[in-house]
């Protein structure tokens, strides 16, 4: 059915067009620094809700990543915290970034260089890469175990 509405490609959700635009900004630098782009890309996309977060959207901060030993911008924000027993309210500081390639970057040097992250660097296996992230203590399980589902919907980890 030639021109019909038949024949269009189906719209790309918000969901696949937030993981599209990831891709971009994550392929290269990740693979660059030896680290898999899906692992990146999955966690920006649960941290962020697909880049709809307050904090994706006020901070440019796809990750939750915190500003404890941070010199740059901050943003306040409620979040909740596990005290040992259970869950409260606090308000924390948030790294702020100028872009999302900035925040990915920072990402990207957090997990390089910090010792407990060591483990992610050259690991080609997703679903190791989860199981190390999570016992790095990155997120409770509750969040990691996500991760390793929604990686399905991200491109594979080739170049």
């Amino acid at each position: 059915m030639n021109g019909d509405v038949a024949d269009a490609a189906p719209a790309k959700t918000h969901e696949q067009t937030f993981i599209d635009v990831m891709a971009e900004k994550c392929q290269s630098r990740c693979l660059n620094a030896h680290l898999l782009p899906s692992l990146c890309i999955a966690q920006a996309c649960l941290e962020s809700a697909y880049g709809t977060s307050e904090l994706a959207v006020q901070a440019n901060n796809l990750f939750g990543i915190k500003a404890s030993n941070w010199s740059g911008r901050v943003y306040n924000k409620a979040t909740k915290e596990w005290d040992g027993s259970k869950y409260i309210t606090i308000t924390a500081g948030f790294r702020a970034y100028d872009t999302m390639v900035a925040c990915v970057e920072d990402y990207i040097k957090k997990l390089t260089t910090m010792p407990r992250y060591s483990n992610l660097v050259g690991c080609t296996d997703i679903n190791k890469a989860c199981e190390y992230i999570r016992a790095d203590g990155w997120r409770p399980a509750r969040l990691t175990r996500p991760v390793c589902c929604c990686r399905e919907a991200v491109q594979p980890d080739a170049v």
